[in-house]
């Protein structure tokens, strides 16, 4: 339930610290939506927009590492279009990049993405800032492979 997040939340947000162990796995989506934001000006977003957007992202970028479980991006992308959230947005990589490169959980050379092993299940990934080009344009090409099957998804979803 939405009280049962909240009340987690809370807990690791009472712990301290600024981007740090169990409180930086918040930061699941917020990177990239922050990013699509900055790019697109945060008034081009519903509220809650850039991060959906950013958390679908995230799960592909996982997925691209094989660190996401197959199938998990598209599960998100059908609740998130259930609820009326985008899960798309064309970017090109050099300007997401761009901005993801400055995101304040970058250490040196790397940068600590949040991303899923499964639903519910996230993990502290660093990746160099050099490899993140081939990354993002691999995420980028299974996203548009993924727009091709939403729609089956999405109908899996309902029927759950």
């Amino acid at each position: 339930t939405l009280g049962a997040c909240c009340r987690i939340k809370a807990a690791i947000l009472a712990v301290g610290g600024r981007a740090q162990s169990e409180r930086m796995l918040l930061s699941f989506g917020p990177p990239f939506g922050q990013a699509l934001g900055a790019l697109y000006g945060f008034s081009a977003f519903r509220r809650g927009g850039a991060v959906a957007v950013g958390v679908v992202f995230a799960s592909a970028v996982g997925g691209a590492l094989g660190i996401t479980r197959i199938g998990c991006t598209d599960t998100m992308r059908a609740v998130l279009q259930i609820h009326g959230l985008p899960v798309e947005c064309s970017t090109g990589t050099q300007e997401l990049l761009e901005y993801i490169s400055r995101d304040k959980k970058r250490e040196g050379d790397s940068l600590n993405l949040i991303l899923l092993q499964d639903l519910g299940d996230s993990v502290v990934v660093p990746l160099p800032i050099d490899q993140m080009t081939s990354v993002l344009r691999q995420t980028e090409s299974d996203l548009a492979q993924a727009d091709q099957n939403a729609v089956s998804i999405e109908q899996k979803c309902i029927e759950m």
